[in-house]
This record gives C-alpha cells, structure tokens and sequence, in this order.
C-alpha cells in the first residue's frame, strides 16, 4: 500500500510541475522609451572621501537612442560639473548598455572642455517604476559611481 501511494504521489508532484510550466508567463520589461527630468549624479570615490557632483538634466529614450542634455533653466545645476549633452545608443537588457556616440557643446557657458570620465557610458543597473527609473553604474576601478535620476514627463 506505501508503494501504491508513494507512486501515486510521485506522478502527481511531476503532473504538477510539467503542467504548470507552460502556465508561467515572463512580462516584457516596461519600454524605457520618453521624454524624463532628472539628475546626474557622478561620486568620485577617492580613498578616505568622496566628492558628489549633481547636475539637473533632460533625458529622452526614444527607441534606440538616448539624448542628456544639461537642464541650464533650472536653479539647481552645478556650474562646477562641467558635463557635456549626450547622446547614442542603448541596449536594455538585464541592465541598460550607455554609448555615447556624440559629445555635442559643454552644457552651459564657462564650461571649457568636458571630462571624459564623467560620461554616461557603461552598463547600468536599472531599477523602474511606472513613471521613475534609476540607472547606477560603479566603474571598473571603483573610482566612480554614476547614477542617473529620472521621472517621466507627461506630454
């Protein structure tokens, strides 16, 4: 009789995981695609400090492309962050791949030349909301942390 129900139970335990499975449904990942405001927020990480610079931005996703662009009619920019408008290509995936394929102008008069270590570039970690997504990036040599605010505009 043990083995009668201990049977029984084994074929119902696989019936219930192989039947099962194809009930599973995987949801897309919400389209990071629009138009958002923001912050950047670049931490330099140097031995016993750290320096956090934060510059107020507009950002756009469309398809393939994303555009950063220095938001200069907000009271909150930092003219010491000197950060040039971005753009390029992404990839979203389990993170979201950054390539700047365009330096375009210094963000603000007095902004000489942009550094180049503060780039949106590498593979972001995101974490979204319906209409909030946080993108956070820590360089190989754990010098810099990038974090990229935003909040989706409704048009």
């Amino acid at each position: 009789m043990k083995r009668i129900t201990a049977g029984v139970t084994f074929v119902a335990l696989i019936a219930i995981i192989f039947g099962c499975a194809s009930d599973i449904i995987l949801e897309e990942p919400e389209s990071l695609k629009g138009v958002y405001k923001g912050r950047y927020i670049v931490t330099e990480l140097s031995g016993d400090y750290s320096i956090e610079r934060k510059q107020t931005i507009d950002w756009v996703f469309d398809d393939v492309n994303f555009h950063m662009d220095i938001d200069t009619l907000s009271l909150n920019w930092n003219r010491d962050f000197c950060v040039c408008n971005y753009g390029g290509p992404y990839i979203s995936d389990e993170k979201v791949r950054l390539v700047v394929s365009s330096h375009l102008a210094p963000g603000y008069p007095g902004c000489v030349a942009c550094d180049e270590r503060l780039e949106p570039v590498g593979y972001f970690v995101l974490e979204q909301s319906t209409d909030t997504l946080k993108l956070s990036y820590l360089d190989e040599q754990n010098n810099y942390l990038k974090e990229i605010l935003l909040i989706r505009v409704t048009e």
